[in-house]
């Protein structure tokens, strides 16, 4: 059985667990407009007047490191680009090969009966083929 006389024992007759009830009138603080606002820093006439050089110089340098990395996304996308596009591919090695001055060729396909014969001597293919393990029958 509970002991009335124990703290944090609820009594037989009341509830376990009363709600709270707030009054019709109560108005809830938003919990933003309770928070100290803090100072911005993107404007650097706003800080103190030491810091202000300080400021200053690391917006310059972030400014200049976003505009680099701006750069870069435009070069991954090229590459990017590049990669999945067959017909990018052949006007991007057309294009540079002209301004090289290369001469360029389609690409022939050839078969093995249109093979140049080769200019290694038989005897180092037979010397070669000697050291190779047995080739396995096929059934």
């Amino acid at each position: 059985m509970a002991d009335p006389d124990v703290e944090g024992a609820a009594a037989p007759d009341q509830p376990t667990d009363p709600a709270p009830v707030a009054a019709p009138d109560a108005t809830v603080p938003d919990a933003a407009s309770s928070q100290p606002t803090e100072p911005d820093f993107t404007d650097p006439a706003q800080l103190p007047a030491d810091l202000q050089p300080l400021a200053k110089r690391l917006m310059a340098s972030y400014t200049k490191r976003m505009q680099s990395l701006a750069k870069d996304k435009e070069k991954v996308a090229l590459v990017d680009r590049f990669d999945q596009d067959p017909a990018f591919q052949k006007d991007l090695i057309a294009y540079h090969a002209q301004r090289l001055g290369l001469l360029q060729q389609p690409a022939q396909a050839q078969t093995v009966q249109n093979a140049p014969a080769s200019d290694v001597p038989p005897d180092m293919v037979t010397a070669a083929r000697s050291k190779l393990p047995p080739r396995p029958r096929s059934r």
